[in-house]
This record gives structure tokens, sequence and C-alpha cells, in this order.
């Protein structure tokens, strides 16, 4: 890898690192805080933003996901790192997968939001009901799993930036 390949891959790495720190966080604060409270909607739409724009984002038909970080870690030749993510994101609940509920919400509830939620009721709930125990346990499940292997893919584009600054 050159100079400037190496310097983008340390920008990711640092990325990653302020979303881990957000990840941990909301681990700290759920033991604390109760669901629903304004702490844990500030830091779960903050880390749905953060998925948005490396994931769900702008999503080009000839890349198996949105988002910028597939794109960069392409051209760094690094984008397998992102085969377990790209296998999570695209696992159902009901008819729907994870891709389409976090996308979906990010945009109807998070970033064009109207105050209602109507949106979400016609673009989630009326094709599967997240409110239904089975459905809502499956979702939880799939996020922590994403948000686990986020934090796999820190670890290892950080070990693969060291392993290149030492060359």
């Amino acid at each position: 890898m050159h100079e400037e390949q190496i310097e983008k891959l340390g920008h990711i790495v640092f990325s990653l690192k302020e979303f881990c720190y957000g990840l941990d966080r909301l681990d700290e604060i759920s033991e604390e805080v109760e669901q629903g409270c304004a702490q844990m909607r500030f830091y779960m739409n903050s880390l749905y933003e953060y998925t948005a724009r490396y994931f769900l984002l702008n999503k080009q038909e000839d890349l198996p996901i949105g988002g910028n970080l597939y794109p960069a870690l392409k051209e760094l030749g690094l984008e397998d790192y992102l085969t377990p993510i790209i296998n999570t994101l695209n696992k159902k609940i009901g008819s729907l997968d994870l891709y389409t509920i976090l996308r979906t919400f990010r945009n109807k509830m998070i970033t064009h939001g109207n105050f209602t939620f109507e949106p979400l009721e016609k673009k989630i709930y009326e094709i599967e009901d997240l409110r239904k125990p089975e459905n809502y346990i499956r979702f939880q499940e799939l996020l922590q799993r994403l948000y686990n292997q986020v934090k796999e893919l820190y670890v290892n584009l950080s070990v693969n930036l060291s392993n290149l600054l030492q060359q």
C-alpha cells in the first residue's frame, strides 16, 4: 500500500474508533437509564447515523451495500473485511432485511422525519410488526451482531494499519 492509501486506512480506523466508543458507551448507559429515555434515544440515533453513513446510504447497483466504507475499503483491497457485516444486513426479520429496516428508520424518523410514526407504520410495521416479541428479539439480536461486527472490523483494520506502519 502506498502512503495515501495508508493515510486513508488511518482515517477509517480513527472514524471506526469513534463509532466503537459510542457502542461501548451505549452498553454502559443501557444499564443506567430506562429504555426509551432521552439518553438512550440520543445514543441510538447517533449510532443509526453512523450505521447509515458507513453501510446504508447511496447504495450503487454494483455494490453489495451502501455507505462510504465499502468503496473506501474496496479501493484499498480490504472490502472482504465487510463480508460479515454484509451478511448480517441481509438477514431477514420476516420479509424485510435488516438493511431495509435500518435505512427506513434512519430516513423516515431521524433524518427526514415529520414527528409522526406514520411513515414507519407504512414502510415497516404494516409489513413486519417489530412490536411482536419474536420480531423485536430478532431485530435486537441482529443489531447486536452488527455492532459486534463493527467492533471486530475496527480491531482487524487497526491490526492491518499497525502492520503497515511497522514495515
